[in-house]
């Protein structure tokens, strides 16, 4: 790609660029600083803008148009987002907002994905990661306390942790890698499962 992005690093940070212009995208950017920039900040803005919005209500099974996937990855940043100011206790609410911030300026800084959990009745789950594998950021609201992720892949199962208790409830990682697939289990059932797609 010899052009500049232009007004398509904002339509490629909210995810509403198609595959094949989102690689061309991609390969431009990492030898044109200008374009990295303003995708960066792109990111950054849908970020940002996305913390003053009320949390999105659960998804519904139902065919939506191509369009909208970008705006499901802003939906679930949002849900990050809001999941700072839940708790009762300031030292809560102070470790949660560190959680988020540090969750935010990764999802901010980098390219993502994002995928719903397939979850079982009362519980919302979904995982955004970066697409190099760098870090995830899990949402999950009904899981109850005791939540833990588990990653699997081809090296066997991997126990990442609990989630932080909340509601949401929130696990971000650093470095997890490219894994094969995403699942919250609590007292030995699996309450949700999914698989990224990088």
């Amino acid at each position: 790609m010899n052009q500049h992005c232009g007004d398509e690093a904002e339509l490629y940070a909210l995810g509403l660029t198609d595959p094949e212009r989102t690689a061309s995208i991609e390969e431009h950017c990492a030898t044109c600083e200008e374009c990295r920039t303003r995708v960066i900040a792109a990111e950054a803005a849908a970020a940002a803008l996305a913390s003053a919005l009320p949390a999105a209500p659960a998804a519904r099974s139902f065919r939506r148009p191509q369009w909208t996937s970008g705006l499901a990855a802003a939906a679930a940043v949002v849900f990050a987002v809001t999941s700072a100011f839940e708790g009762t206790a300031l030292h809560s609410a102070s470790q949660q907002s560190a959680r988020t911030d540090a969750a935010l300026s990764a999802v901010a800084a980098s390219h993502f994905s994002h995928t719903t959990l397939t979850s079982q009745p009362g519980t919302v789950a979904k995982a955004l990661y970066a697409r190099d594998g760098a870090w995830m950021y899990v949402i999950a609201d009904g899981v109850g306390p005791g939540a833990h992720l588990i990653l699997r892949g081809s090296g066997g199962d991997r126990d990442l942790g609990a989630l932080a208790a909340g509601a949401p409830a929130t696990l971000f990682v650093r470095a997890p890698g490219r894994v094969g697939e995403v699942v919250l289990v609590a007292d030995g059932r699996t309450l949700a499962h999914g698989v990224p797609v990088y």
